[in-house]
């Protein structure tokens, strides 16, 4: 892989993008899973025209897909912070997630894509023919304006993301900060089980191993934490727990079964996504409403860590491609088994 780069980027105002995608894909299989389609039918028709939807995968990103929704699938959802005022600054999508759902449509892999790996970019800023950099780098070159321009950025992260694991996705999400707090607030709090002790660099708070109960400020300060020795790998396995916390906390306080709580978790939830399916939102929610949240396996992809010109990068390794190829094939339970080791807990 050759070493040209896209021009490194300001920081600017560069808030914890990945912290508003943990809540907003938290939202988004809360919304796929079983537990939000308890409420019926009725339920989800109201919230059809709730959740936006725009054009997020191009021409060779979209799988070709009959009527009816079929398994196996892979969506791809990326994280960026899309509040309003905020138009003009570049962002980076610094959490990308493959969800693959296997062939009975029961099962669904989380995989997460380190933001620092290093790949090659279809176009960038100043090389039309493309470069190398990070994958997060992709979703500001796309978008870049004035005004940035987040399905642009989105679509070349979607070329660039198929391009890497050779996949077509069959929905894709992309997750903004209207309505995180409010979605954890609704639910009232989420309990986490701190697995390393972590202190935060923005509150001071710290956290000793051992399960307990977060609210909506301090579940997001938790997670945006990074300061560990293996940095980002840390913070991912974080965020995927919260993911699969928030759709435990769903069926087990009652949620379900109080219309007034479960219509503010879903009204959050459908205000900080959007996404793109041949499908209609509901159609689609329902046809997942098999997978249940233990029935969620979340997956860190194969790399290790690199410096290139005083930048950190992560590179693919030699089990990269095949887990890759299970995503293709829909045969991941298998290389789990072999691979027991890429399982976050």
């Amino acid at each position: 892989m050759g070493r040209a780069r896209g021009p490194r980027l300001g920081a600017g105002r560069r808030a914890p993008l990945w912290t508003r995608l943990c809540i907003g894909v938290g939202a988004f299989l809360l919304l796929l899973s079983g537990g939000a389609l308890a409420g019926g039918r009725v339920l989800l028709d109201r919230y059809e025209g709730a959740v936006r939807r725009a054009d997020l995968l191009p021409h060779g990103t979209a799988r070709d897909v009959g009527d009816s929704v079929r398994g196996p699938m892979n969506l791809l959802l990326v994280g960026s912070d899309l509040r309003q005022g905020l138009e003009n600054e570049v962002w980076r999508s610094d959490t990308i997630m493959i969800v693959h759902v296997n062939e009975r449509l029961d099962r669904a892999y989380v995989v997460s894509i380190p933001r620092d790996l290093q790949v090659r970019i279809p176009r960038c800023i100043e090389a039309p023919d493309g470069c190398v950099d990070k994958i997060n780098a992709a979703f500001a070159f796309g978008g870049i304006g004035p005004p940035f321009d987040p399905v642009r950025g989105y679509q070349l992260l979607a070329e660039t993301v198929r391009d890497l694991t050779g996949l077509r996705f069959d929905a894709a999400g992309i997750v903004d900060f209207t309505g995180f707090t409010r979605l954890v607030g609704a639910l009232g709090g989420v309990r986490l089980c701190v697995d390393v002790e972590t202190t935060s660099i923005h509150s001071g708070m710290t956290w000793e191993p051992g399960c307990q109960d977060f609210n909506e400020h301090a579940a997001l300060d938790y997670i945006r934490q990074r300061q560990y020795p293996d940095g980002d790998v840390t913070r991912q396995r974080h965020q995927q727990q919260f993911i699969k916390a928030v759709l435990q906390q769903a069926l087990a306080r009652g949620v379900l079964a109080d219309p007034g709580r479960l219509d503010r978790v879903i009204r959050a939830a459908g205000q900080s996504l959007t996404i793109a399916s041949p499908y209609p939102t509901t159609t689609l929610f329902l046809a997942l409403r098999g997978i249940r949240p233990e029935n969620i396996t979340l997956l860190q992809l194969p790399a290790t860590s690199d410096w290139i010109d005083g930048i950190a990068y992560a590179e693919p390794v030699e089990r990269t491609e095949p887990m890759f190829a299970a995503l293709r094939e829909d045969s991941l339970d298998a290389f789990v088994l072999d691979n027991p080791d890429v399982v976050n807990q």
